[in-house]
């Protein structure tokens, strides 16, 4: 599954984090890769409500990950929010265990910086990528990379 969008305001882009959100199931990994400013907490944030998380979602930027509940398929999930901003080297990653957040049956991960972890990341996951281009517009793209 490919998609492709320009959005020309957060909400848009909060949309489409709920609109990827009717696509994920438990156990998935959604990696959000994109600059400062190219709205990766906002689309985070619309996939967080699509899963129906009732607490504020804010970016881990100090403390690396936020766990949230939320539901998925009429059943409970436990919500994985990383942000990887602060986290430059793989020995710093290998050492969080990282990969044992992937793929658990009652939870999906969510990644933002994702660019910071990509030798880590195994298919499949969901890849989303996000550019600014001006002030408020966002192209947002996402890709299922399915595994071998």
């Amino acid at each position: 599954m490919f998609f492709e969008k320009i959005t020309f305001a957060a909400d848009e882009t909060y949309n489409l984090g709920k609109d990827l959100s009717r696509h994920v199931e438990p156990g998935q990994v959604v990696a959000v890769f994109g600059d400062m400013g190219a709205g990766k907490t906002v689309f985070i944030r619309g996939v967080c409500a699509g899963l129906q998380v009732i607490d504020p979602v804010n970016s881990p930027t100090f403390i690396i990950m936020n766990e949230y509940n939320g539901r998925c398929l009429d059943r409970p999930v436990v919500v994985h929010h990383f942000d990887f901003y602060r986290i430059s080297s793989d020995r710093d990653i290998a050492e969080l265990g990282l990969h044992e957040f992937f793929g658990q049956a009652d939870s999906i991960t969510l990644i933002e910086w994702a660019d910071h972890v990509i030798s880590f990341l195994i298919p499949p996951f969901w890849r989303v990528d996000m550019e600014k281009l001006e002030e408020d517009s966002r192209k947002v793209r996402w890709v299922w990379v399915a595994g071998n």
